[in-house]
Parts: structure tokens; sequence; C-alpha cells
């Protein structure tokens, strides 16, 4: 069993060099982040650093804090591991993500994916790092988990017997696994703060190849109900994704190409079938009249929001191109599993820059 579990980490480890040096989407700059000072209602502007882009790359897991204008470091997060379930965090080599559960513009905590898989959250106290909480494992994929991670936060009513209705958080997180000879993989999870329960992989629902009943007339009500219980869903590909994915109104956008093992970084070749995907974030359904599509797209892009008179396009850019991908987008609503709307620049984004202020002092 100890040689067996060496050989598989010695093998995920070479298959991480191997998928690194292929397309990164990861910045390469630390995370900024706006935290709060103990008993003071004044906020710092500080510098989260993971494995991937510490100088002196450690070969364990490894978050730092540094003041954004000293680079004094704060807090160090080292060699961490998860006690009750006596899982040892491996390198995180993926961009982590923040999240403002009470939407007051600082970060109350850190979503972490390590190369094997494992999902961790970590909450901020003040100036430095609580204990790390897993909450998911999904090293059973046997994938590399090398890939930024993207976040969005929804809040819904729930009925609780004696108590009434009540405000819950549910934040989801989209992850890429990386394959070293399949194609990559998209993982949605969800993840409840009251849930304490540990998330596996085999908890998620395969929506990689779905019914032409359910393509076509949309989820039964038990398959929404299924959906709506679950951890979340996975996509399996043939290809590899090429662009950040992003979520605009309940839309996962991302792009892939065709799988090359000679690929340099994020390229796209003239050869290559690039593929533009848009998926429901709660069920991986089709929102607009097909799931995926051949679309154009360029070298090193992103995906980004365009104005246009009172609607919001896709496009894909990069420093010295761009294509145009959805000239009318959608969004998700509450009306039903599959109901979707236009969407309007009246509607998105829900935040807008009123001013900009060069000198502040105790602001946020």
């Amino acid at each position: 069993m100890i040689w067996t579990r060496v050989c598989f980490n010695v093998i995920l480890l070479l298959m991480s060099w191997l998928c690194l040096g292929q397309c990164n989407l990861n910045d390469s700059d630390a995370l900024p982040l706006q935290l709060a000072m103990d008993g003071t209602e004044a906020s710092r502007s500080v510098l989260l650093s993971h494995n991937r882009i510490l100088d002196s790359m450690p070969d364990h897991a490894q978050l730092e804090l540094h003041d954004a204008s000293s680079a004094v470091l704060l807090a160090r997060l080292s060699h961490w591991h998860d006690a009750s379930h006596d899982i040892e965090a491996a390198r995180i080599m993926a961009e982590p993500a923040r999240v403002d559960l009470n939407m007051d513009g600082l970060a109350d905590a850190v979503y972490v994916v390590d190369l094997q898989g494992r999902v961790w959250f970590i909450q901020l106290e003040g100036l430095g790092f609580a204990s790390p909480k897993l909450i998911a494992d999904f090293s059973a994929s046997e994938a590399v988990f090398s890939q930024p991670v993207q976040l969005v936060q929804t809040t819904y009513k729930q009925a609780l017997a004696g108590v009434g209705v009540i405000d819950r958080i549910k934040v989801s997180l989209v992850l890429l696994a990386r394959q070293h000879e399949a194609g990559d993989t998209v993982v949605v999870f969800n993840h409840y703060l009251n849930n304490s329960r540990l998330t596996s992989y085999s908890d998620l629902i395969d929506r990689t190849h779905l019914s032409i009943e359910a393509s076509e007339l949309g989820l039964t009500e038990t398959a929404w109900r299924e959906l709506q219980q679950s951890a979340g869903w996975l996509m399996k590909l043939d290809d590899t994704v090429i662009v950040k994915p992003q979520i605009y109104a309940g839309v996962v956008y991302f792009m892939t190409a065709t799988k090359d093992a000679e690929r340099l970084g994020c390229e796209v070749n003239t050869d290559d079938e690039t593929q533009l995907f848009a998926l429901h974030l709660h069920h991986a359904g089709k929102v607009y009249s097909q799931r995926s599509w051949l679309s154009e797209a360029v070298t090193n892009g992103s995906l980004q929001l365009a104005t246009v008179d009172d609607k919001l396009q896709l496009k894909i850019v990069n420093e010295s191109e761009q294509a145009r991908l959805i000239p009318d987008m959608l969004a998700i609503t509450e009306q039903c599993a599959t109901c979707t709307q236009a969407l309007v620049t009246s509607d998105f984004p829900k935040v807008l820059r009123l001013a900009t202020y060069m000198v502040e002092q105790g602001a946020w």
C-alpha cells in the first residue's frame, strides 16, 4: 500500500510538470485582497501568493500574505493537513479565489485547490489565516488541478420549520481537471457554508452526455431536483481548455482547442478546431440553441464583455486582436430550470465604478 501510494505520487508529480508546461491560465501576479484590521474599521491592501509564484517554490502547500505597498510578509500558511480526515495538502499551483460573504468589500475567505484536487476553505482572520478546512477531495479523478479557481456566490431563501424563511449562501466553484492523455474535465462544485460533509468525486453528477430528450425538452422535475440537491456536476471534454472560464449571469463560458501535446502555451494554430462552450451554471444544460459550437479564437486570449447599444456581447481579446463570439447574450432566470432572457446593460454588471479618488484614507 505504501509503495502504491509512493508510485502514484511520483506519477502525479510527473504528470503535473508535463501539464504545467502547457497552457497556463493563471495570472502571473499575486492575488490582491482587502482585509479588515483587528478592532478597527480600517482595511489593508495585501497580496496572496501561492506555490506557483513564490520565489522559494516549496515542495509542500504554502500560502503567504504580503503587504501590498511594502511587500512585508504578514502571514504564512505552510505544510497543512486536515486532522479529521488525516489528509495533507499538496502543492498549490492553481490561483486561489477570494470570497466576500457579507458584501462589505473585504475578503472573508479564500478557496484553494491543490494539485491532487483537494479543495480547501480558509477563512481570513485579521491579517492571517484560520485553520484550513478540507471541503472536497477530488483526488480519485487522478487528474492534475493546476488551473485557476473561479467562483460565483448565490444567495437564496430557504424555509425552515419553526424558524421561517432565512437567507442562505451557496458558492459555486468552477475547477479544471487536466488529464495527461485525455481531455480536460470541467467541474462545478457547490459549497454550502453550513455543510460539514466532505464531498468526493463520486458525488458529482456526470453531465458530459445528455440524452436527446434532456437536450431538446429540458430537465425533468426529478432530474432538476437531483441536481439542486447535489454537490455539483462535471463535464469531460475531448479537448484542452485554452481560455480561463468566466461566469456571466448564470452561464459558464470557456473555449477549447484540439488537444495537442506539442502546443506551446495557449497558442491557437491555424489548423486548430476551437469551440465555445456556454453551460447553465446549475445543471450544465444548454442556454443557447446548443451547448457548444465552433468559434473563432485568438492566442492567449481572455473572455470579456462588450457593450453595444443596450446589449452585452461576448468577445475574446488579446493584446493585438479580438473576435466577437456572441452578439446577443442571454441570462438564466429563476422562473424555471431552462428559462432565459436577454442580457442588457441595465441588468449587468451589478457593480459600477462611481468615482476614483486619487488619495483616500480609512476607506474601502
